[in-house]
């Protein structure tokens, strides 16, 4: 669906908003598009799935099976009925993906993420990685590898570039697997349904920044499309248009010719703007 997304973001001239799409409560997204846009990210990981992270912390607070506390998740809510997207990796893959193509500025292929999910995790797994001082967690990351540089033909080397950016091509790592943790790690310390990203920078403000939020239920996807009408409503090009899907389909609403409607503070204004 993305490449329908981008291609009707084009054609009426607006910018795609979509900070909903991961770690909801985070605004992971907007920081990556706006507030850290002059910064090269040098890595950047994180517990990215709060169904994943649930079953994992209770795995090891309660000593309970894998099955046992999938169900639990499930009549909480928490884990949808199948739940192959969230415990095979599928769900934190499409985040991870959308998250190294933002933080590296080309599309990365989901095909091309290397995927491990949950569902293989025993008590025993739990209980060696405690006795050994550490935490099983669920983990996307993004791993800068190096730069190549390239000439017009393609060929690999280091000779002048014509220009800085368009013979330049980073190799990037993008996976998603379980990880050991050290328990001194603050990411061994994020339970439940709770999410969270850190990420080290090269330059710019340098040091590491961290996210943490409940980005579980629909309060926490309700902020981040507030987030995104607001940013939409606050554009500054001629035709400034919020796109929201419904039933599969793209639409949009022209702010300019509404712009009380663009004002919106909750996302229920803006799906009765439609």
């Amino acid at each position: 669906m993305a490449p329908n997304f981008l291609a009707a973001a084009k054609k009426y001239g607006t910018n795609l908003y979509y900070e909903a799409s991961v770690c909801g409560g985070i605004p992971i997204i907007k920081s990556l598009r706006e507030g850290f846009v002059g910064n090269r990210i040098n890595a950047l990981y994180g517990i990215v799935n709060g169904t994943c992270n649930y079953i994992l912390t209770r795995m090891k607070l309660a000593g309970a099976d894998f099955d046992a506390v999938l169900a639990d998740a499930q009549k909480q809510g928490y884990a949808e009925t199948p739940p192959d997207l969230d415990i095979d990796g599928w769900d934190s893959q499409h985040k991870i993906g959308i998250l190294a193509s933002l933080a590296h500025g080309f599309w990365v292929r989901p095909e091309s993420i290397h995927v491990e999910g949950i569902r293989q995790i025993t008590g025993s797994d739990i209980q060696f990685a405690r006795q050994l001082g550490y935490t099983i967690k669920l983990l996307g990351i993004i791993k800068r590898i190096g730069d190549l540089r390239f000439t017009t033909d393609g060929s690999n080397t280091k000779k002048a570039r014509q220009s800085p950016v368009a013979n330049r091509k980073c190799r990037v790592q993008v996976s998603v697997y379980p990880t050991l943790i050290p328990n001194s790690h603050v990411l061994a310390s994020v339970n439940d349904v709770f999410v969270m990203e850190a990420w080290k920078k090269a330059t710019g403000a340098g040091g590491k920044i961290e996210f943490l939020a409940d980005g579980n239920g629909d309060f926490a996807k309700a902020l981040d499309m507030t987030m995104d009408g607001s940013g939409g409503g606050l554009g500054t090009r001629s035709k400034r248009y919020a796109m929201l899907v419904q039933d599969g389909v793209v639409k949009t609403l022209n702010i300019e010719e509404a712009p009380g409607k663009a004002e919106t503070s909750s996302a229920e204004n803006l799906l009765k703007s439609m």
